[in-house]
């Protein structure tokens, strides 16, 4: 009996090291293939679109023209999906909070316990028309509820923390056809995406000339068309403060404004008579010239810097989030 426990204390020692050297070779095949899971899990969360290679080119050679536009490293940047629009007029105040919900959920910023903000969205009444999205941008005589909704916008698109809309609209005439009838009269994006390792996002936007040589033709009237920026996106998800950091052909259009100084976000939803329906319609509100501005020329941009609670004083603090607005003509 002490000759085979003595046999089995010799064989302690080769089983130890046996079971090490296993352990080791584990380790080193999981170092292997580490870096091609983290790629491929990557690679499922943000596909690029069918057409990137394409769009890789074409932003190259915008670059080489305008250095200030970035291309995009696939392998750092996280394509944002651009949502449809839809209409909400006389839905339920449940059912536009779903709505919102839904898009949430599939956004950047979606938490377990996410509801909307009922000081953003807290106003909204059942059952209401909306302003509609053509309609806001080139006012008619007429109906200006039917179809699309404009603040489908915001609502749909949560990942759009910073958007902008125009303060005074066109009318709606031969002169103007042309534009309010197109693609880029519904100020819509058509691509953004997620820097995840600069803290940034990036979204694009086609944008017509003729809102730069024809001003006089809105309701402004003057030398330029001013437009206003809408954080009540980045407002719901607590990025509740701005400091415009960059302009590129692009000027703030009032003083005191958020390039001068930090500026909180105002934005909620409240029903309003300006579309001149009966009982009014659900809109945004208040207007907010510190962030109002107008466009000289394409390509332009601009970038900001987002705070979830006020820097103090001029102790310099990193911004929580980034985000740049790029208008290209098209």
């Amino acid at each position: 009996m002490n000759n085979d426990l003595g046999k089995s204390n010799n064989k302690t020692p080769l089983i130890l090291l046996l079971s090490a050297l296993v352990l080791i070779c584990f380790y080193f095949i999981a170092l292997r293939y580490h870096e091609d899971f983290k790629e491929f899990r990557l690679t499922k969360q943000a596909e690029p679109p069918v057409n990137y290679q394409e769009e890789q080119r074409t932003i190259q050679e915008e670059n080489n023209s305008y250095n200030e536009i970035q291309t995009i490293n696939n392998k750092e940047s996280q394509y944002l999906k651009i949502n449809p629009l839809a209409d909400y007029n006389y839905l339920s105040k449940d059912e536009i909070y779903n709505i919102r919900k839904g898009y949430v959920k599939s956004s950047l910023f979606w938490t377990f316990d996410y509801e909307p903000s009922n000081e953003i969205f807290g106003q909204i009444e059942s059952g209401k028309p909306w302003w509609g999205v053509r309609q806001i941008i080139c006012r008619a005589n007429g109906e200006n509820t039917s179809g699309i909704s404009a603040m489908s916008r915001f609502i749909n698109n949560p990942n759009l923390l910073v958007a902008f809309m125009g303060v005074y609209g066109f009318s709606n005439n031969e002169e103007t056809a042309a534009f309010c009838n197109s693609s880029s009269a519904l100020f819509m994006p058509y691509k953004s995406y997620y820097d995840a390792d600069n803290k940034i996002i990036t979204t694009r936007y086609k944008m017509s000339r003729f809102i730069i040589e024809h001003p006089e033709l809105s309701g402004n009237g003057g030398d330029f068309f001013p437009f206003m920026l809408v954080g009540l996106n980045a407002k719901d998800f607590g990025y509740r403060y701005v400091k415009i950091t960059n302009l590129t052909n692009a000027k703030m259009t009032e003083s005191p404004n958020a390039t001068e100084e930090i500026h909180e976000f105002a934005d909620f939803v409240h029903v309003g008579g300006s579309c001149k329906a009966d009982g009014g319609c659900n809109n945004i509100s208040p207007r907010q010239t510190q962030l109002e501005f107008s466009l000289n020329d394409y390509p332009a941009e601009i970038t900001m810097e987002l705070y979830k609670r006020r820097p103090r004083g001029n102790i310099p603090v990193y911004p929580d989030l980034r985000y740049k607005i790029i208008f290209e003509e098209g």
